[in-house]
């Protein structure tokens, strides 16, 4: 909370120097570089929070600013009220996401799952307690994931925002680019389709980091590559599971552990995206030899975004009881896909055993818990890559979106139709 409240008091301020705050020290002087943690997002979501922050501001030494305790409380509690709303919307754009590519969705299924996903796994309370933005991210992955079968600017415009929300989208976008690139039956120009995508997609996440870039270049790159590559191990990420083997066989004061440590926490992050590029490329390559190649309209799809968002959190180091949400609300969204009109089984197991997996991970000197969730953890990511690798849903044609009055031409896909218009945005 207080790195995002200085970041977008710092905009309202008129200044881009968000990555150089020191939460002892403040804003460093220009040329030097922070330590430790630092806010490490894009502009967007100080800006989304910046006009309840300079609320809170007007709001000093109000009763209602003492009612709370004054200092930045009253902050805290404001930048909660835009990501309250983006979960708000996250669900809803969750059932029309489930509905477009389903008709015969059952309702109360959706209910049933959206139900838990809020208060279960805790997106309205982590929100509201700790400002956590895994709401916003939601949203915008799934207005992509919508939008880019019917309009390809449009899609990769709000990826552009996904990723602007949380770079580590990245991980959860490359199975839609892969499938954009790689399926000729998702689109008639599969390279020319892809490279626009991803074009359109960077180009917004770069508008957000060109101020501060020019601001002050080494900063960016600190919150950005110096810090990722440094972080300790903290939570129950493989990663950290490897560093524990490794202290507990070769003992700390072990040259050998030393080095096998600093290269857990400088390689991590590359083996992960690594990873998550490798599963999907094989497993679009395995369905397209099986002559079923996984299209854009296509619960497979849906399998690789859940299974990226799976991995970050075997494979990740820094892993928060936060982390958790979003892949969650993904598999439920797969299995709400794959098995429709009937209930996901799967994705509700899942979100009802969160709590459980949660309560047992903060245990100290407790493994059985540990074990149990993570091997609990394990079984579904084994079976969203079955479904992603094994399922037999063919490719969907994108779904008719062509303006009132204006119908596709021959040989004209509906998506290139829908370009040349809002309409259905």
């Amino acid at each position: 909370q207080r790195w995002f409240v200085d970041a977008a008091r710092q905009l309202l301020n008129g200044s881009w120097r968000i990555y150089e705050y020191n939460t002892i020290t403040g804003i460093l002087p220009l040329g030097t570089l922070p330590t430790g943690i630092v806010y490490s997002y894009s502009p967007l979501l100080a800006l989304v929070l910046a006009p309840f922050v300079g609320l809170a501001d007007l709001l000093k030494g109000t009763p209602l600013d003492a009612s709370v305790g004054g200092g930045d409380q009253l902050a805290y509690r404001l930048i909660a009220l835009p990501l309250l709303v983006a979960d708000v919307l996250a669900m809803e754009q969750f059932r029309q996401l489930a509905r477009a590519w389903r008709p015969a969705v059952d309702e109360v299924a959706i209910f049933l799952g959206i139900l838990p996903t809020m208060l279960v796994t805790g997106f309205l309370q982590v929100s509201a307690v700790q400002d956590h933005h895994e709401g916003l991210i939601l949203l915008l992955l799934l207005t992509t994931l919508r939008l880019t079968p019917r309009h390809l600017l449009w899609g990769g415009f709000f990826a552009g925002l996904a990723l602007a929300a949380k770079h580590t989208t990245l991980l959860e976008l490359l199975p839609i680019g892969a499938v954009l690139l790689l399926n000729r039956q998702a689109t008639k120009h599969p390279w020319r389709a892809a490279f626009t995508w991803a074009g359109v997609a960077l180009a917004v996440f770069g508008a957000f980091m060109l101020p501060p870039f020019l601001a002050n270049p080494g900063a960016v790159v600190y919150a950005f590559v110096t810090l990722p590559q440094h972080l300790e191990l903290f939570g129950p990420g493989l990663p950290g599971w490897i560093d524990g083997q490794l202290a507990t066989t070769l003992g700390r004061a072990s040259p050998d552990y030393a080095l096998w440590h600093e290269r857990i926490l400088s390689y991590s992050n590359g083996v992960l995206v690594l990873v998550v590029a490798g599963l999907v490329g094989a497993t679009l390559w395995w369905n397209r030899r099986r002559g079923r190649p996984v299209g854009l309209v296509d619960s497979r799809l849906l399998a690789l975004v859940a299974l990226a968002a799976l991995m970050q959190i075997v494979l990740g180091k820094w892993i928060g009881g936060h982390y958790y949400q979003l892949p969650l609300a993904l598999v439920l969204l797969w299995d709400t896909v794959r098995v429709a009109p009937r209930w996901p089984p799967i994705g509700l197991v899942s979100a009802l055993g969160f709590r459980a997996i949660t309560i047992a991970l903060p245990l100290p000197g407790v493994p059985l818990p540990r074990g149990l969730a993570l091997l609990g953890l394990f079984i579904v990511l084994a079976q969203v890559t079955l479904g992603a690798a094994w399922e037999s849903e063919p490719a969907v044609p994108p779904p008719t979106d062509t303006p009132p009055g204006r119908t596709a031409k021959a040989g004209e896909s509906a998506a290139a139709a829908g370009l040349d218009s809002l309409a259905g945005f």
